[in-house]
């Protein structure tokens, strides 16, 4: 759950490895999807998810738009807070740049316009959610101090 203060919001696409699509998505793409989405998968190490990047001063959140949970099954969604992660790195993309999180053994990607700035937004807040800053800038705030 999502308990920290609202910073940023953005269209964002989110890579995802683990997409289908629903049946009655498939049946009305009839058979040429199997094929594409396969050769995406393959070609782009899974599927590009569009949706919504959220960034909170403990977390940042991906949520799928409406059409996307319509028409695709799996989890589209994640929430990392930002003590998890361990590197955030911009690299450059078709059109927009990608960020990718690393947490872990995992690795999320997102990518949108405007995306090397906010890596750089989402590096400080890393660093500070990584070293307690935040959390002892809100105790000081609840302080009164």
């Amino acid at each position: 759950m999502v308990t920290g203060m609202l910073l940023e919001k953005k269209a964002a696409n989110a890579l995802f490895q683990e997409v289908g699509l629903t049946p009655r998505a498939s049946a009305r793409l009839q058979s040429s999807a199997p094929g594409v989405l396969g050769w995406l998968r393959k070609r782009q190490g899974g599927l590009w998810v569009g949706g919504t990047l959220t960034l909170f001063d403990d977390s940042v959140r991906f949520s799928p738009n409406d059409l996307n949970k319509l028409i695709q099954t799996g989890d589209l969604s994640f929430i990392l807070p930002w003590s998890a992660i361990s590197a955030v790195v911009w690299r450059p993309g078709i059109l927009t740049g990608i960020v990718e999180l690393t947490h872990g053994e995992r690795v999320e990607a997102v990518r949108c316009f405007g995306s090397r700035s906010l890596a750089g937004r989402m590096e400080t807040l890393r660093q500070a959610g990584s070293s307690g800053l935040r959390f002892a800038a809100a105790e000081d705030d609840a302080e009164g101090v």
